[in-house]
């Protein structure tokens, strides 16, 4: 009998290739023969002396200590293009809302359903709704692996003209490339033919800052630029000039790493009317504005305590196999806090309707390279009210929100891209379900925030209602009272 240990949650489709009677399969298995793992961090983790193998379910090793696992014996292997197709219908639907506003037709649809001259409002209000056909368009693909290979080829099959450049393309790769797709000998010639660019490449030391003042100004002037990788591959200070040069700016979160930038960032864009956003995704989720709706409604009374937990990794007690790693560089701003726990901060900021702290406590493990790897904060609002807030990069944890309130308590399983909540109501002791399932097709959830950003774009709007400049800023002016409260300060900053 072979004993698996999961560190994440692991699709049924797959454990079931197991047969039960030779594979025992479950998260807290000890001593494992062979390690399934998904996201979850083990450059931090003491990889029992029994295992034999460790498989990926996913694309890359950058959570797995390679080189260490090379010199014990252990094998060592992925999943490349697992989830290549989600992340490719979610590039391709970027490339749709990007071009034509589908979403404001929608709700437009919806405002006149009432209407008896539906007919002839349409004939009058359609060109509100119009926008460059990707037909015939030139797509720049940064980045041929299982993910870019994909996305060029169903590109080609909407009828764009699409190039390609990656200078480490695989024998793979090339094999399942449409002959279709022209390639390009630099990336400064496919970012100045390209009318759409979208980037598929992990982050590291080679690819941070891939693009930026310079390469923005090689793009054309209406180019639209893809990004759902790592916010690192854009230089932070060349967003700004993105933003003066009239370029509307959706930036994956963090969108700086200190509240001075943060500012310098929102002020650019006010003083160039120009939109920006900070990629924070769970505040778009269906289920959470549920909840905020119901709290705000005051059905639920005085939200008194607020606990939010995300952590994935595993305790070695500080040690870290590989100190190069984004997650544990401190000159990559590394350690939990920007990771995760800017989601818990904004999570409990957004259920707090903006209510700014009046004191901040916090403690952290810190790893050997110097940063966070296991952080816990308690924040006290001016309406004595709490919010108790736990992130890690170096140990799992069961990731959720629970919202206490006069009235009843609030359960958001997975609160940083949620799908159900629990309401417990305390007088009738009764409960209440929200579920709102990702709609078929949409990968993990980022259709909401792309969503939003279609809504602003088409009302003309400079920044989100929902994930307003001034979001972004409070937060991260906790974020730096906690890193002063820890006594961490990245080496870039002086």
């Amino acid at each position: 009998m072979f004993r698996i240990q999961t560190l994440n949650k692991i699709s049924s489709l797959g454990l079931d290739i197991f047969p039960r009677d030779r594979y025992e399969i479950a998260g807290d298995i000890s001593n494992p023969d062979a390690i399934l793992v998904r996201s979850a961090d083990m450059n931090s983790m003491e990889i029992p002396s029994g295992v034999l193998a460790i498989a990926r379910a996913g694309a890359g090793y950058n959570n797995i200590p390679v080189q260490k696992c090379s010199e014990n014996g252990v094998v060592v292997f992925n999943t490349p293009g697992a989830n290549a197709n989600a992340v490719k219908e979610l590039a391709l639907a970027a490339l749709l809302f990007s071009s034509r506003d589908i979403v404001g037709g929608i709700n437009w649809t919806s405002s006149v359903a009432d209407k008896i001259d539906v007919p002839e409002l349409v004939e009058k209000e359609k060109a509100r709704f119009t926008g460059p056909e990707l037909k015939g368009k030139m797509l720049g693909v940064i980045g041929l692996g299982a993910i870019g290979v994909m996305v060029a080829n169903d590109a080609i099959a909407l009828g764009m003209d699409v190039v390609g450049y990656d200078p480490y393309i695989s024998v793979d790769a090339a094999w399942n490339l449409s002959r279709e797709v022209g390639r390009a000998d630099t990336l400064e010639g496919l970012l100045a033919k390209s009318d759409y660019v979208t980037l598929h490449v992990p982050l590291s030391e080679t690819t941070k800052g891939l693009l930026d003042a310079e390469k923005f100004r090689m793009m054309k002037k209406e180019a639209r630029l893809i990004n759902f990788s790592r916010a690192g591959l854009v230089k932070d200070k060349d967003i700004i000039e993105a933003l003066e040069a009239g370029k509307a700016v959706l930036c994956e979160k963090p969108g700086t790493v200190n509240t001075k930038e943060m500012k310098r960032v929102v002020e650019c864009a006010r003083k160039n009317n120009t939109f920006y956003m900070e990629g924070m995704w769970s505040r778009f989720f269906p289920v959470n504005r549920a909840v905020k709706e119901i709290i705000d409604s005051g059905r639920t009374g005085m939200v008194t305590l607020i606990e939010a937990d995300f952590g994935f990794g595993s305790w070695n007690r500080g040690a870290v196999t590989n100190p190069k790693a984004r997650l544990f560089a401190p000159e990559l701003a590394g350690g939990c806090l920007l990771d995760v726990g800017i989601y818990t901060a904004s999570y409990c900021d957004y259920m707090k309707n903006g209510l700014k702290p009046v004191q901040i406590k916090a403690l952290a493990s810190m790893l050997e390279t110097g940063v966070d790897g296991m952080t816990a904060v308690i924040m006290k609002y001016p309406d004595n009210s709490l919010c108790v807030q736990r992130s890690a990069v170096a140990q799992a944890t069961k990731v959720g929100a629970t919202i206490f309130c006069e009235k009843c308590m609030i359960d958001i399983p997975g609160f940083w891209h949620p799908t159900k909540a629990t309401i417990e109501w305390k007088d009738t002791k009764t409960t209440d379900t929200i579920e709102m399932p990702l709609p078929h097709g949409v990968g993990e959830g980022f259709y909401y925030e792309c969503q939003e950003v279609q809504r602003c774009l088409d009302a003309g709007l400079k920044e989100s209602p929902l994930m307003k400049w001034d979001d972004s800023i409070r937060v991260m002016e906790q974020l730096d009272a906690i890193r002063a409260e820890i006594g961490l300060k990245y080496p870039f900053e002086g």
